[in-house]
């Protein structure tokens, strides 16, 4: 009779150069980096109109550089963006009468406009970044 041997499993055990496994722990701060420094591109007086609207790619190219993120990586650290700042934020601002009162589709439209926006230049620039600090890491 011959033994019972389980087949090959295509599951990676470790993290291989040029796999999909991402790091969770890499993503989680790249984007705490990425969204704190967007918010401080708003504080100053005066630059903030112009470092405001570039904050997601500011703090997203920062944060993709200081981690060293893999393209996958860069893109759910985009889609974490949209998710927590970019959706939320109109109705955070309707919620405490920054905003007029609209009808509750232009809060969809914004929230919808601001995910794509915050999401998306957060996640390009973090892929840029990683791949700019991944070219100077000495091989």
């Amino acid at each position: 009779m011959r033994a019972f041997r389980p087949a090959e499993s295509n599951v990676p055990t470790g993290i291989a150069e040029g796999s999909i496994i991402v790091s969770w722990s890499r993503i989680i701060k790249a984007t705490v980096f990425a969204m704190v420094i967007s918010i401080i591109c708003l504080l100053p007086p005066g630059i903030h109109f112009v470092s405001g609207p570039l904050g997601p790619l500011i703090g997203g190219y920062f944060a993709g550089s200081r981690t060293r993120l893999r393209p996958s990586e860069a893109a759910v650290v985009g889609l974490l963006m949209a998710l927590l700042v970019g959706i939320p934020a109109p109705i955070i601002l309707r919620e405490l009468n920054v905003l007029p009162p609209i009808e509750t589709i232009a809060i969809v439209f914004f929230s919808s406009v601001g995910a794509l926006y915050f999401g998306g230049l957060g996640g390009i620039a973090a892929g840029l970044g990683g791949r700019a600090a991944q070219r100077e890491q000495p091989s």
